[in-house]
């Protein structure tokens, strides 16, 4: 994931986050995470890390952890934005943390198997793989506004350029 100039990647073999910056030709520093992160996020203010049932939040300016957060499930998916941190739960919700406390303030259920999420046009875009849909949650309500039939199973998308992009598995 970007993150202001730099690059933060997950490293689950070295169990930590890896940064690459300017010039971007290796990587320039690790942070140690006591796991095995798996997806990478970045917004309001830090970096934000999942893997397995652990959340962990990353001051990318002091390059440690300031928070680790034992969740009750397995995310399969993480965004930022709206000032929230998103995560998808691998059923059918999409629970809402609040970046500041690090801890839940909501959960929004949503299709069946929510795979990916990107937060964009003032909304929580969700694709859920296993009814073929698409969410799109107004964090003012917290609540799903309008579910999209999409015919495939979406595996992936991102919301930007003024639309939601979707990568369905055909």
């Amino acid at each position: 994931v970007a993150f202001g100039r730099d690059v933060w990647v997950a490293n689950p073999g070295g169990r930590s986050l890896a940064l690459l910056g300017p010039p971007y030709t290796g990587i320039s520093a690790s942070v140690p995470v006591a796991g095995t992160p798996r997806l990478v996020a970045a917004g309001e203010g830090a970096v934000w890390a999942v893997g397995g049932r652990t959340l962990w939040r990353v001051d990318a300016h002091a390059l440690r952890v300031v928070a680790r957060v034992h969740l009750g499930f397995a995310p399969s998916a993480i965004g930022v934005g709206s000032g929230e941190v998103w995560l998808a739960e691998a059923g059918d919700a999409v629970v809402r943390i609040d970046p500041r406390s690090v801890r839940p303030t909501a959960s929004i259920e949503v299709g069946d198997a929510p795979t990916a999420l990107s937060v964009g046009g003032d909304a929580v875009w969700v694709a859920n793989r296993a009814d073929g849909t698409l969410s799109r949650i107004d964090p003012q309500q917290n609540a799903v506004e309008k579910t999209i039939a999409i015919g495939a199973e979406p595996i992936d998308l991102v919301a930007g350029l003024g639309a939601v992009w979707v990568v369905r598995q055909t």
